[in-house]
């Protein structure tokens, strides 16, 4: 019996120190908020591409948060980026990498291409102890990405 009692709770201690440690892990400063877009038009011309004619001048794509009623730019001088996104190279194809409004747990983010074209993404997310993470994502209206889901964060958009 005094064997059966300290298997159980042997049993018990090792069950809460995995399940503490796992939450730990989960939470430890999670600030998931960010995704990847690569923009292609009909031609399937890349058009984050500067060699590509018509493409998107990465230094003219603005990002804007809808905030208590009101759209801001999304400037930071605190961040790497400090207008909230960034095209890189990946693999054979330029990508915009975008930080999302997360300040409420559902919030909407523009991505304004030229003065011409404005994209509205609409993004929910779960408030952690120690973080944030994006579980949910709408492009102009229809859901691209929702978690859980082992699919990368990154959406093709078509111009």
């Amino acid at each position: 019996m005094k064997k059966m009692i300290s298997l159980f709770l042997f049993a018990i201690i090792s069950l809460t120190a995995c399940e503490k440690e796992e939450e730990n892990t989960i939470n430890n400063s999670l600030y998931d908020y960010g995704f990847q877009f690569s923009v292609f038009n009909a031609q399937n011309e890349d058009l984050l591409d500067p060699e590509v004619t018509g493409h998107f001048d990465a230094s003219q794509i603005k990002i804007w948060y809808v905030a208590n009623g009101e759209i801001t730019e999304a400037i930071s001088s605190n961040h790497a980026n400090p207008r909230s996104s960034r095209v890189v190279k990946h693999e054979n194809e330029y990508q915009l990498g975008v930080v999302l409004n997360h300040y409420k747990t559902t919030s909407i983010t523009f991505i304004e291409w030229d003065e011409n074209d404005t994209d509205t993404i609409v993004a929910t997310f779960d408030k952690l102890p120690n973080g944030i993470r994006k579980t949910c994502l709408w492009y102009n209206g229809v859901e691209i990405w929702r978690r859980p889901t082992l699919d990368a964060a990154y959406y093709i958009v078509r111009k």
